[in-house]
Order: C-alpha cells, then structure tokens, then sequence
C-alpha cells in the first residue's frame, strides 16, 4: 500500500486542501476510507495473551525508557519498536492485527508511564516535597497519573483532532482513523 498526499500550502506549515491517497485510492473525506478491517467481521482484538504481551512490553520497554530518560534527560516512543515486538511475539500464536495493536499500545503506554514518572518524582524531590523516594508512593502517584491522563484523553480526544495547532495533513489522517 501506498501512503501519501499532495497538499497545498498557505504558508506556516499548514494547507488549504489535501487529498488522501491509500494505495490507488483518493480520498476527499473521512465518509470515503475503507476500513482494512470490516465492521461486519469479528475477529479477537482484547484476548488475554494481547494484554500479557501489552503488560510485558510496556514493563520492558518502560523500564529502558526510564533509564535512558534518566542517563540523557529524554525519552523515546516505543510505538514502532512496540508493534515490532508484539508481531514477533504474538506470530507464533496467529495473533490478529487488532491483538498486535493492543501489544502495542501496552508498549507505548508504559513508555508514556515511565516517561511521566522519572520528570516528575525527582522534581518533588528537588522542591523538597518529598525526602526521599518510596517505592509504594513511586508507584500510586504512577497509577493515578496514569488514570487521569487515561481519563482526560478519552473525552478530550476529539478536541485535540479538530485543534488547528496540528499539522493539517496529520489531524486528517488521524480524523480518518477515529
């Protein structure tokens, strides 16, 4: 498949119009995308070895993260590194794409988690908030700043896509995918 899309510019990064292009196909609109996936058809998508995967990626590769986040004063997505390990790992047991997404995102998530945690504990500490670090506290202010991202996200979602502080051709793609 082909991804792309021409674009005309109005200056600033963003476009006056866009056209879509998936394979051959031109797409105007979010009312013109073609789901890989149909609606009609049931395949597993929230099984029990996605979530085990989810959770052991999102442990690993949020365990790397906080370490590098703390060695260099960054972090990484582990998105792509999060699909490709969960394809590797479910392909033995014909996993369905929609279980490699949930692998995924498991991935991306602990990443985002790890993220959270190594910028805003050690801040507490240098505020003086807090005197030293435990490992419970550590892991219910990580818990709870998960929950609330979780929860503000969901019914923000549709905000963020429709902001104009996106790049257009990115809030389409997005838009055509929601």
């Amino acid at each position: 498949m082909i991804y792309g899309h021409k674009e005309v510019s109005i200056g600033g990064g963003f476009s006056k119009s866009s056209i879509l292009y998936i394979g051959k196909t031109k797409m105007k609109s979010r009312e013109d995308f073609k789901s890989f996936i149909p609606a009609k058809r049931k395949i597993p998508e929230l099984t029990v070895r996605a979530v085990i995967v989810g959770a052991l990626l999102a442990i690993i590769l949020g365990a790397a993260n906080a370490y590098f986040g703390l060695y260099a004063g960054m972090t990484v997505s582990a998105a792509i590194p999060g699909a490709v390990m969960a394809f590797a790992f479910l392909r033995p047991f014909k996993g369905t794409i929609l279980e490699v997404n949930v692998g995924m995102m498991g991935a991306a998530g602990g990443t985002a988690l790890a993220a959270g945690v190594i910028f805003t504990i050690p801040a507490l500490v240098i505020l003086g908030t807090w005197t030293e670090i435990h490992y419970i506290e550590t892991t219910i202010v990580a818990l709870l700043g998960g929950m609330l991202g979780v929860l503000w996200m969901v019914p923000l979602r549709r905000a963020h896509l429709l902001s104009k502080q996106i790049y257009h051709s990115q809030r389409e793609w997005l838009l055509l995918l929601c």
